[in-house]
């Protein structure tokens, strides 16, 4: 009977520990929780600095023409490059990067027009300048370029990391992040890591993001760039979580271990 007891003791000081692991503050979760409890105010956003096309850059450039059969077979000429990780609406595999691969010299091979340098250009200046040298061959072209290998990876405690592929270029660090299934219940919202390729050499830049807070707005890092990598990092709780799971599963078998050997001293 005593040894009962101990038992119904052991396993309640096991549930109770669990529970209180897995137990973490609403307030932990909220995003943004300095901004005012009101309907409608207005806060102050980072402004957007304009991507330009680089060398190794895949481009997708589209010309239409007021021939719809001539659109066609120019636009077929894009490249397909295969592509790894997960689109921008969903996991798994997906169509290869369509477009123009920017060489070493910032150029691009178009069928009709030849090598174009499109290297230090927007991808607005991108379509004006492919524009006007396609009005020497087509009346009235229209000409939509953007740049088809926008890649962000998230990683860490989210619902699911992988690297995708982004629709456009401008992408907030809260698109990402939606991308991947917000964060987990375990994942740190005041400490988010973001690093990004500094240049072509390997040298990177790296700055921390706080969603508790609305100054994320203001940062540096709330408009990410092709090729950064989001990192969120485990709580505390989580790592509390993982050594109570991992405590009560080796008790569970030391249980089982010690019915069957008393079963078996019984016979």
């Amino acid at each position: 009977m005593h040894g009962y007891r101990k038992a119904a003791t052991a396993v309640g000081f096991i549930i109770v520990s669990c529970l209180f692991a897995s137990c973490y503050s609403s307030k932990k979760l909220s995003y943004f929780q300095d901004l005012r409890d009101k309907l409608k105010d207005t806060i102050y956003v980072k402004g957007f600095e304009q991507v330009v096309i680089q060398p190794d850059d895949i481009v997708d450039v589209k010309i239409y023409t007021l021939d719809p059969q001539l659109t066609n077979t120019i636009n077929a000429a894009a490249v397909q490059t295969p592509s790894l990780g997960a689109s921008s609406t969903g996991i798994g595999a997906f169509p290869a990067t369509a477009g123009y691969l920017v060489d070493k010299d910032g150029r691009i091979s178009l069928p009709q027009i030849g090598r174009v340098k499109l290297s230090g250009l927007t991808t607005v200046a991108a379509s004006d300048t492919l524009t006007h040298r396609f009005e020497s061959i087509f009346k009235n072209p229209t000409v939509n370029v953007r740049i088809s290998n926008f890649k962000i990876s998230v990683l860490g405690q989210v619902t699911r990391p992988a690297m995708y592929v982004m629709p456009n270029e401008k992408v907030t660090i809260l698109d990402a992040l939606g991308y991947a299934g917000d964060l987990s219940v375990y994942g740190r919202r005041e400490n988010i890591l973001v690093i990004r390729d500094l240049d072509s050499n390997g040298k990177k830049l790296y700055g921390r993001v706080n969603l508790n807070s609305s100054d994320v707005f203001r940062s540096d890092f709330y408009y990410l760039k092709k090729n950064d990598i989001v990192y969120v990092e485990p709580t505390k709780a989580f790592a509390a979580n993982v050594d109570v799971e991992n405590t009560a599963r080796y008790l569970s078998l030391l249980l089982s271990f010690a019915t069957l050997l008393l079963l078996v001293i019984k016979k």
